[in-house]
Formats: structure tokens, C-alpha cells, sequence
């Protein structure tokens, strides 16, 4: 899992100093949301000793909380970047194992691109900013299970869907439909053997934020 780890500090590192280095004319932006979360009911695999085994694995309705920061271009202000961080925790049933505990945090570098309506002489940007973004989703994900505890570092998609409404000249209210999907893998020890399991994640959230306008 190292060269992941590497790619996910340097691609954070990329973003970080393309925000600094960004005009102060530029629009920025600052949210902060929390919502409930939705994981799709999946396969999870295990192998040791090179005997397989697959069973289904089910979760149970969660909340996720996050942050994002970014900015829309003073020329272009329909289009922005942001860097998106969120944390949230998994529970889930598996056939082969029984309950599973897992947490995950999530970096997510976004393109977005929003439409302006509803301008007025108070509100120049637009007082209804719907809004889509996508970006690659790096992902931190922690399992605890009867067999398996480790971490692993993946890299996924973040897609989001949603619109803004202007409350004042700096803050304004959101509401905003994300996907995240990847493929985790995790290793761990048992009795001397080494245990491998692996499954596919496709969260949906529903997302309720307040921004604020710098």
C-alpha cells in the first residue's frame, strides 16, 4: 500500500499549494455539511492458504460530516476547485464473519461547475447556485472484523450533485447528493496465516451544508 500513500500525499500537497498560490480576487469558499449515508450491500472476499471464500455483506444506514475549501475564477465564475475532507463510520453484517466495524476518511481534490440564477443587485453571483463536481477520491478506510483489522489507502471517484441558496451577501444554505466508490483491500494476520479480504464500496450520502463567502 506504500506507492498509494505516496500518491495521496503528493496529490494533497499539488492541491494545497494550487489553492494557496490562487489570486486573492478569486470567490472563495468555505462548507461545512453533515448528512446521513447510504453503502450499497456488496460481496466481501476472503482468502488464506489459497482457499477462498465469498459471502454478502450488508450496512446499516450511517452519517458522514465534512469540510471543503476552494474557490470559483474571477474570469470564469462558473468554474472552481475545491479540496473536500470528510469522515464517516461503517457498520455492517457479513455472512462469513459476522459484524464489522469501519471508519473511513476521504480527501477528495474537485472540479466543480455551477449556473447562476436569479441574479439581482444584491446578489451579483446568483441567489440559486445549483451545482455539480467530480474529482478523484482518496480514501482512508479501517476495518475491524472477528479476523481482519488493518487499514487500507484506495483511490476511487467523488461525484456530487447539488444546489446553494443565498440566505445573506456572505452565507448561504446547501443541500447536495454525493457518490463515492472504491475497491478496498485489507491483510492481517491469523494464527500465523496471512488473511486477505477485499470488497467493493459505493456510498451514497445525502448532504445538508451552510457556507460562508469570503
Amino acid at each position: 500500500m506504500g506507492y498509494k500513500k505516496s500518491f495521496v500525499i503528493l496529490l494533497s500537497i499539488v492541491v494545497l499549494t494550487c489553492l494557496g498560490s490562487v489570486s486573492a480576487k478569486a470567490e472563495w469558499f468555505a462548507d461545512l455539511y453533515l448528512g446521513p449515508t447510504y453503502t450499497q450491500d456488496d460481496e466481501w472476499e476472503t482468502s488464506s492458504g489459497g482457499v477462498s471464500q465469498t459471502g454478502d455483506v450488508g450496512y446499516d444506514t450511517s452519517w458522514i460530516i465534512g469540510y471543503r475549501i476552494g474557490y470559483f475564477f474571477e474570469k470564469a465564475p462558473f468554474v472552481g476547485l475545491a479540496l473536500d475532507g470528510s469522515y464517516t463510520e461503517l457498520e455492517a453484517d457479513i455472512d462469513l464473519e459476522g459484524r464489522e466495524d469501519a471508519t473511513l476518511l476521504a480527501l477528495s481534490p474537485l472540479l466543480m461547475l455551477r449556473l447562476p440564477l436569479k441574479k439581482s443587485d444584491k446578489y451579483e453571483r446568483g441567489e440559486w447556485l445549483p451545482f455539480i463536481a467530480l474529482g478523484p477520491g482518496l480514501y482512508k478506510s479501517r476495518v475491524s472484523s472477528t479476523t481482519i483489522k488493518d487499514d487500507s489507502y484506495d483511490i476511487g471517484w467523488d461525484a456530487r450533485l447539488g444546489v446553494k441558496k443565498m440566505m445573506a451577501t456572505n452565507w448561504a444554505i446547501g443541500l447536495e447528493y454525493r457518490y463515492i466508490g472504491f475497491s478496498p483491500e485489507f491483510e492481517d494476520s491469523v494464527a500465523g496465516n496471512s488473511v486477505k479480504a477485499e470488497t467493493d464500496l459505493n456510498i451514497h450520502s445525502l448532504l445538508f451544508g451552510v457556507t460562508y463567502n469570503f
